[in-house]
């Protein structure tokens, strides 16, 4: 199948996976998760353009046929609008799905709130995350998650405290 391509920052893995599957690999599901994924405003795949355009390559390794590729580019380039917009970068987010989806992108409800003030959407962003914090606070959680917290929750604080 080959190697990583070099070239690509963020979907070397997906693109890999593709030609992969491509070339008639079989493959299979694991229905329990194996890892646990941390979100933090550092990581690469904030750079949201970039992943647009490697989610792209990906699409092209797998050879998507031509009719399923415009979909996913045009669901792609939906949600890359949409992710600059959420990262508070709402003119972007407006220049980027104009460039990508022509006139038909004013249509969209994205369109009109890339219009919105940059302050505005960090205190929704904001009022979201105190939000979601008491909605995942690690007391109320079921005794699954608590059990998971227990395991992750010293590891970040660790983390933490090693930048401090």
């Amino acid at each position: 199948m080959g190697s990583f391509r070099e070239d690509l920052k963020i979907l070397e893995d997906t693109e890999l996976y593709a030609r992969m599957l491509d070339a008639g690999l079989e493959v299979g599901v694991l229905r329990r998760p194996l890892a646990v994924r941390r979100l933090h405003e550092a990581q690469i795949t904030h750079n949201y353009l970039l992943d647009y355009q490697e989610s792209l390559a990906a699409l092209l390794s797998g050879r998507t046929p031509p009719r399923e590729f415009a979909a996913a580019r045009e669901q792609l380039a939906r949600d890359t609008a949409s992710y600059l917009w959420k990262g508070l970068q709402p003119q972007a987010a407006r220049k980027f799905i104009l460039q990508e989806l022509g006139p038909k992108a004013r249509l969209s409800a994205l369109y009109a709130l890339s219009f919105l003030p940059v302050g505005l959407l960090s205190a929704a962003k904001a009022l979201r995350r105190r939000c979601q914090m008491r909605r995942y606070d690690p007391r109320k959680a079921s005794l699954e998650l608590q059990r998971v917290y227990a395991i992750i929750l010293p590891l970040l604080n660790e983390e933490n405290n090693s930048h401090a």
